[in-house]
């Protein structure tokens, strides 16, 4: 849901021709490549920067306590 949310990649079957069929869409397209990229470099910081989520985790924590 994440890669859709935030147009960062592809979701694909765990098949060969899926996983070809993106690779190429990639190669094809350069400024696919640097779209996806910003908005993966956006989700990374969104979800998994330290900063940002241990506040949110400690909050948990202390609430289910």
């Amino acid at each position: 849901d994440l890669l859709t949310k935030y147009n960062a990649g592809f979701n694909c079957e765990n098949e060969c021709n899926y996983v070809a069929e993106n690779i190429l869409k990639l190669y094809q397209d350069e400024n696919l490549r640097h779209v996806m990229g910003k908005n993966n470099r956006q989700l990374a910081e969104d979800y998994f920067d330290r900063d940002k989520t241990y506040f949110h985790i400690v909050k948990l924590i202390n609430q289910m306590i």
